[in-house]
């Protein structure tokens, strides 16, 4: 299969044009990488040097033969590496290693260490797999194996030989640390100052954010001092506390931070946008700095900022603030890095893309770009010094620009913009909706400055590349006069009096973007299947090409507080107005590296497996069919569909519905085997306008139940297997608005929200004119077998299946009444499955409800 273009890895001097069979790969690829890895030669045993396993194959036994083993120092094998041709599928190749890894760890002692990791290459993409996960936890081009690549970090990270015999320090002051560990020490010293200092977390996370903005800038001014140098003289170490304490009584605030800031506002009239107030202070005590300094004094913050590719400081912010302190949502590092790579992918590196983010945080898109675009062209074998020099400098001063409406979090942005190499001369704080933002009399000659700069700057057509979170439910309403303002630049808001900001700022980035340019965006599931946004789906087919929809798990922004169903929409803006749709890339993550208690698994995070999908699709233009559905369960966490990944044909999208739900390919074999039972005779299939829905309570009914008791009960008051457990008697006035329904015993009564499929009641005697919510829908059946059919099919999982995937909007996502009447099929059985059905039924529900006169049920 000829490869589509040549890519290369500089780190190994190797392009894919040199890769052509896999003892290319072995030689040329392979073994420089372990050797990258750090492992000795003794240490990496190849196929000839292992010895065969026998494993089982469903009831047969075959041999297991794999290509290399990695060792630690004492000889034990910890990875198992499979190494196949370029135009091998490495996903056919995982069973083999996993299997491999399997009989050899099986056959271990108690307590033995065994094969931890599978490595799976073909030269072009090399994934990383836990040894007992068949998601992979890295996945890498082969122009990522550069130095500082964030892909290869973490590769080496997981997988670089580790000696147990200390080595040399290379560095007679500065430790570095894991970043788990680093991470945890945040967090204690983030709550030590929010607890000792009586700040508010906000403010607690503000002043630590100086404290480390001058530790990193110590620790860069401080690497290669020889060890003869007296710690007394380096900044934030104890004995450089003890030494200035008689000169000062707060000698990090004296002599640190005034400096630090008083040589930011030196470059303000260069054109540096403001970090700090001009007098501002620095509001830790003496005593808390000390605390601090005991325990960062060891650790060289800027030496694992590097080696994290400029990405520590960032993850830290995401970590403290916990989206809510600063009213922000932060976006999950996975999908920022997920989103990244796509938005980068083929890139020249000569043609550094222009990059915006108009609701940029604390920059988090940003410094992701910069740490792509930096690796990339220092490690571009084709640039002479000087060219990646230039190269560099455009990407940091010239290249990515943000707005943010907050204050304090667009100084934030420019603090961690700053310590990444860009002084934040592009960080505007502002309105990034506003595409005429005024200036008015009182501002002061500094902020008129800069909105003069960000109207300079942020010119229409004039961005390559959008990588945004905008912020989900703002609406803006022409009745608030600026607000109004910003309405009436939006071309999407024509004839409206309000709008939510996501839809704005869609409008806002077509703007911006060149003809052919490309957004990334998150993007709340209601813009893509809610019933009255699909004016705005019309609008957004025809000024874009949809290149992709990826759709994020219901828990992406738990640890933000937000409860919210999302997804990241892939838009090209058209080059020109009748520009033909192209096939749409899908896909379904169920585990974005965290689950439902918002506690990390990391290894589990299947936007890795997409990201490899993607890769290898732009590559050789075909998608591997075995990728469609993953089932990727795992005991450790309830998923709440496979993992899926697919490409929609043109003619196939609609504007009716753009979310990855809709065209989901387990969706798809739902209904295939609903039709396949219907042909083959087990099932009669119906819509839900075959079914009688019981009417809304009625004025008349009002009128009649006024001054009465009544029964009320909601979803919550329901037991999965449909058992009314519990009730409230409410005077018919006092009833909760959402109690609409008053119910007949034998009503069937199935949960329409998402999170409460396959809840379906069969209304007993004793509930004979009970009232229930809104979120039931109620069905009439003609008759009490067709009712015990229907309680039996709808708790069915093809029905539970149809539900959520149909279901609609972002917040509570339900079965709407008319994709119930016109898309929802439900497989009535027939013959000897409909007497199964009709007995199992009856059983059930005559033993758990005590129905009135059971035994004289005609089942027939």
């Amino acid at each position: 299969m000829p490869m589509v273009s040549v890519s290369y890895s500089t780190l190994f001097n190797v392009s894919s044009d040199l890769l052509n069979s896999e003892a290319q790969v072995e030689t040329r690829f392979a073994m420089p990488l372990f050797l990258e890895l750090g492992y000795p030669q003794r240490h990496i045993l190849p196929k000839e040097s292992i010895p065969a396993l026998l494993g089982n194959e469903g009831s047969r036994r075959r041999r297991l033969e794999i290509d290399y083993l990695l060792c630690d120092e004492d000889g034990t094998p910890l990875i198992v590496v499979e190494v196949k041709s370029p135009y091998s599928n490495i996903n056919e190749h995982w069973g083999q290693a996993a299997s491999y890894a399997l009989s050899h760890n099986q056959a271990l002692t108690p307590g033995a260490s065994g094969i931890e990791w599978l490595l799976l290459t073909n030269g072009l993409i090399t994934n990383l797999y836990p040894h007992d996960r068949s998601t992979p936890i890295a996945t890498l081009r082969l122009e990522d194996f550069s130095s500082g690549s964030p892909p290869f970090v973490k590769l080496k990270n997981y997988l670089r030989y580790r000696s147990r015999v200390p080595k040399e320090s290379t560095s007679a002051i500065f430790d570095t640390v894991p970043p788990a560990e680093l991470n945890s020490l945040f967090d204690t010293c983030h709550d030590l100052i929010w607890k000792k200092e009586k700040l508010s977390p906000t403010d607690a996370f503000y002043e630590f954010c100086k404290f480390v903005f001058m530790k990193i800038r110590e620790d860069k001014r401080r690497e290669g001092l020889p060890s003869t140098v007296p710690r007394s003289q380096i900044p934030l170490t104890s004995e450089w506390l003890a030494g200035t304490e008689s000169t000062s009584r707060h000698p990090v605030r004296d002599f640190l931070f005034i400096s630090l800031r008083d040589e930011l506002e030196e470059s303000i009239p260069r054109g540096k946008k403001r970090i700090f107030d001009k007098q501002e202070g620095f509001r830790l005590s003496a005593s808390t700095c000390k605390e601090l300094v005991k325990r960062f004094e060891n650790i060289n913050l800027s030496a694992i900022d590097e080696d994290l590719n400029g990405r520590m400081f960032e993850r830290f912010l995401n970590q403290a603030i916990r989206g809510k302190e600063l009213g922000q949502y932060f976006t999950p590092r996975p999908v920022v890095d997920f989103m990244t790579r796509i938005g980068l992918y083929g890139r020249e590196i000569s043609r550094q893309p222009k990059v915006i983010d108009a609701c940029a945080g604390t920059g988090g898109f940003l410094i992701e770009v910069m740490a792509y675009s930096i690796a990339a062209i220092r490690n571009d074998r084709r640039l002479t010094g000087t060219q990646k020099a230039e190269l560099v400098q455009e990407v940091c001063n010239e290249c990515l620009y943000g707005v943010e409406a907050n204050e304090r979090v667009s100084r934030i942005a420019r603090i961690n913009m700053y310590l990444h190499g860009d002084g934040g001369s592009h960080i505007f704080q502002g309105d990034g909706l506003d595409s005429d933002p005024l200036i008015s009399p009182d501002m002061s000659r500094e902020r008129s400055d800069e909105i003069s700069d960000l109207i300079g700057k942020i010119l229409p057509e004039s961005f390559d590349l959008i990588l945004t979170n905008p912020p989900f439910s703002m609406t803006y309403d022409s009745k608030n006069a600026e607000e109004g303002r910003i309405l009436s630049q939006r071309s999407i808001a024509q004839g409206y009096t309000k709008m939510k900001s996501n839809l704005l700022f869609l409008d806002r980035y077509y703007q911006l973007l060149q003809p052919g340019g490309e957004i990334l965006i998150v993007i709340d599931d209601t813009v893509l299947n809610g019933k009255t946004q699909i004016k705005a789906r019309k609008w957004l087919m025809q000024k874009f090409i949809v290149l992709g929809v990826h759709s994020l798990p219901f828990n992406a922004f738990f640890k933000a507080k937000a409860n919210i169903k999302t997804s990241v929409l892939h838009l090209r803006k058209k080059t020109i107005e009748n520009e033909s749709q192209s096939h749409v890339f899908m896909s379904i993550a169920n585990n974005i590296g965290h689950d439902n208690h918002s506690n990390d698994t990391e290894e589990r995070n299947n936007l890795v497996s997409i990201l490899q999908a993607y890769f290898e699709w732009k590559r050789t233009d075909t998608l591997d069919e075995s990728l469609h559905i993953l089932s990727n369960a795992d005991p450790r966490e309830t998923l709440e569909c496979p993992q899926q990944v697919w490409l929609v044909p043109p003619d196939l999208l609609t504007d009716y519905r753009l979310d990855a739900f809709y065209y989901s390919p387990d969706l798809q074999r739902t209904r295939e085997e609903i039709a396949r039972r219907r042909d083959s005779g087990e099932v009669e299939v119906y819509k839900g306008h075959h079914f009688d829905i019981a009417p809304k309570i009625s004025r008349d009914d009002k009128a009649e139940l006024r001054g009465r008791k009544v029964k009320y009960f909601e979803i919550g008051d329901v037991t999965h297997y449909g058992l009314i457990v519990k009730h409230t008697d409410y005077e018919f006035e006092e009833l909760p608005s959402r109690g609409e329904y008053l119910l007949r015993a034998g009503d069937v009564l199935m949960a329409i929200n998402n999170s409460s499929r396959g809840t379906v009641v069969y209304v007993p005697d004793e509930y004979e004119g009970a009232v229930c919510t809104s979120g039931f829908l109620v069905l009439r059946p003609i008759s009490r077998e067709q009712g015990l059919l229907l309680w039996y099919v709808l708790r069915s999982e093809l029905c539970r299946a149809q539900i959520y995937y149909l279901a609609q909007t972002a917040s509570q996502p339900e079965l709407k009444r008319a994709v119930w009447n016109t898309e929802f099929m439900i497989p009535m059985p027939l013959g000897d499955e409909k007497e199964k059905a009709l007995a199992q039924s009856h059983d059930f529900l005559s033993h758990v409800f005590a129905l009135n006169n059971a035994d004289s049920i005609r089942l027939t």
